[in-house]
């Protein structure tokens, strides 16, 4: 080949190249969900689920594509308040204390297929709300509330 067919070449292949390039780039950029026109399910404050339109692409923290994947995630958020509060309540007040390393601090985990009660004095690995002062308070919110935290461990 002679150096114009050569340059010639090299020019239509980097001309190709910017086009894969340019759909590499638009097929990798994270698509805000949902777009504008696009049907999304969404649930209330108070429990309700609804269909709704986006009227325009800004997304929604809220937004999920089918009315199960709404219903699935409204439960679990159901469950971590039910939760929460039963800790809260009968934790009486108490909040793990980090500095303390002789304090014993307890925590539900889910591991292989079953509900645990775990201790720990220094490492943190839950947010402060989700642990239990005693072993007996622990074992007491895995039995009332076992459904709930199944399905909190399953998202």
């Amino acid at each position: 080949m002679k150096t114009k067919e050569l340059k010639a070449k090299v020019k239509e292949l980097q001309e190709q190249l910017y086009i894969l390039s340019e759909k590499i780039a638009k097929r990798d950029e994270p698509k805000i969900f949902p777009q504008e026109g696009e049907e999304y399910w969404q649930y209330t404050k108070i429990g309700y689920t609804l269909a709704a339109i986006a009227n325009d692409s800004e997304g929604r923290l809220n937004a999920f594509r089918t009315e199960e994947e709404c219903i699935k995630a409204r439960n679990i958020q159901w469950a971590k308040q039910m939760v929460i509060h039963a800790i809260s309540v009968l934790n009486k007040g108490w909040e793990p204390d980090w500095d303390n390393y002789s304090e014993d601090k307890y925590f539900i985990a889910y591991t292989e297929d079953r509900l645990i009660l775990d201790c720990v004095a220094t490492i943190k690995t839950q947010p402060n709300y989700m642990y239990c002062k005693t072993v007996k308070i622990g074992k007491q919110v895995i039995r009332d509330y076992q459904e709930d935290l199944l399905l909190i461990f399953s998202e």
